[in-house]
Order: structure tokens, then sequence, then C-alpha cells
């Protein structure tokens, strides 16, 4: 029998230092990120209100808010599904800031304005 593959949420890494994200809105950047798998299936995260605040934990009206303030800060993207019109499909954007954030301990909000610690 096949292993199964794994299942994993990469979310921008960014998200770890953003003091203007709410627990809900990272518990909603994961459960797309889970969906979307970078990208893996070629189409982005296309799951229901319903199922994603049900893997949250949190009600529509919530999961709404927290979809609406991650567009707004361009963690993710959202747009028509390509074969099915009535879809919603979201997608994770991860930026070069991702890996500047890591790797020069930059402090302050994703928004480009950061310091280095050296």
């Amino acid at each position: 029998m096949a292993e199964p593959k794994p299942i994993y949420a990469p979310i921008p890494a960014r998200a770890m230092g953003d003091k203007t994200l709410t627990g809900e809105d990272l518990r909603v950047l994961m459960a797309l990120a889970a969906h979307d798998r970078l990208g893996a299936n070629g189409i982005g995260c296309y799951a229901s209100h319903p199922r994603l605040a049900a893997l949250v934990g949190c009600h529509i009206k919530s999961l709404s808010r927290s979809l609406s303030t991650l567009a707004r800060k361009q963690y993710i993207t959202a747009g028509p599904h390509p074969l099915n019109g009535r879809l919603r499909v979201y997608r994770v954007i991860y930026s070069e800031f991702d890996g500047l954030y890591l790797k020069a301990g930059i402090v302050s909000s994703p928004r480009y304005q950061f310091s280095i610690n050296r």
C-alpha cells in the first residue's frame, strides 16, 4: 500500500511577526494554505466557507472578516474558479519579504518597513 501524502499548511513567513493579525486570521490563513499547498493542485483553495469555518472553529461572519483582512494585507488573493464561476478560489501569496523576514531578523510589519538586526 502506498504511503499517504503529507498534509501541510505553508503560511508565509512574514505572518509570524505580523502583530496586526489575530489568532483567528492566522488559523484561516493556515486552513487556506492547507488546501492550497503552494499551488500543488494548480487551482488554489476552493473549499466552501462553511467547510473553512468548521475547520477553523469560527462563525462564517468571522471567517469573512478574516478573509477580508488577509486579502487587504496581501496574504491571499480571491477570484472565481476557472471552471465554475460560482466558486471562490483563494491563493496564498508568498513574496520576497518572506525570505528576508527569516534571513535578516526583520522587526515590524510586513508592509516592507523593516530593520535588519546584525
